[in-house]
């Protein structure tokens, strides 16, 4: 997965297509009832592009190298379809104020506070507390004499998926196995809110995995310091978790669309030193 910006050269014509495609499969009954289902969280756009003339003259000074040669080079070093590259699409490139997701903490690392007694190794152990749509969970993987725990699996059994934490030390725990329940654990987290845009306010949110700058993140329209942006995926880590109440979290970024080529591209020359394509076919990529 190659960080190359498509090239842009002036032999590009209209139309130019763009096909957001969402992939639905359908099974249809006897009755004629219909059952859908979608394959895709995100659609899958199609750019078909045409370019009239792309010229070839070693001596213009103002394609050195040309530009045809520029297209066949970075087509061959994408190697067809199989490496996927960055596509700037000008009318689709930037945001302000985008509200984005709400943050979600997963545990990064654990380390046992009080290791409690009567636990058995193969015990699995969860967080109290916080606000999760999954709970941290991890297996006993050793105990002393006493039953005290001394490691727990790793990784974990679940990292959990947080809005709220619990904390950061000396967290409760619940077992269902046969300890005290007094274990307690200190946790640090890793907390990412994923980029996204919205073609209207209020509309779908699509990811946008593959940003280019981004300049501001607010809190409450508050400006932050301290993330940082994985240029690779579109997830923002932040500096801290939240230990009540999320505030509303915007972004202001650009952004490119990750495509792939086809494994064949017709170049064809209508003239001497001018050649033409009449469709190149980019295909963006779903993480």
């Amino acid at each position: 997965m190659s960080q190359r910006v498509y090239p842009v050269f002036r032999g590009l014509a209209y139309s130019i297509t763009k096909t957001p495609n969402w992939g639905s499969r359908m099974q249809r009954a006897v009755s004629g009832r219909t059952l859908r289902t979608s394959d895709y969280v995100n659609p899958v756009w199609t750019f078909k592009l045409i370019y009239a003339v792309l010229h070839d003259f070693a001596w213009c000074s103002y394609t050195s190298p040309t530009e045809l040669r520029t297209m066949m080079d970075f087509f061959n070093s994408s190697g067809g379809a199989f490496d996927a590259f960055l596509l700037d699409d000008p009318s689709d490139d930037t945001v302000t104020g985008q509200t984005l997701p709400a943050a979600v903490s997963t545990v990064a690392t654990v380390s046992i506070n009080n290791a409690g007694s009567g636990y058995n190794v193969g015990d699995q152990v969860y967080l109290t507390g916080g606000t999760f749509t999954a709970q941290a969970a991890w297996t006993v993987a050793g105990q002393t004499g006493g039953g005290g725990v001394t490691a727990l699996s790793s990784p974990p059994l679940n990292p959990g998926a947080y809005s709220i934490v619990p904390g950061t030390s000396a967290i409760p725990t619940t077992t269902n196995g046969s300890g005290d329940g007094t274990l307690t654990l200190n946790v640090t987290w890793t907390t990412t809110v994923q980029l996204v845009r919205q073609l209207v306010p209020g509309g779908f949110a699509e990811a946008i995995i593959a940003p280019n700058t981004v300049s501001n993140l607010y809190y409450n329209a508050v400006a932050q310091v301290g993330w940082t942006v994985d240029n690779t995926t579109g997830l923002i880590t932040l500096p801290s978790p939240f230990f009540s109440t999320q505030p509303t979290i915007s972004a202001d970024f650009t952004y490119y669309f990750r495509v792939y080529f086809p494994d064949a591209l017709d170049f064809e020359q209508f003239l001497h030193g001018y050649y033409e394509i009449r469709q190149v076919k980019l295909t963006s990529v779903v993480l």
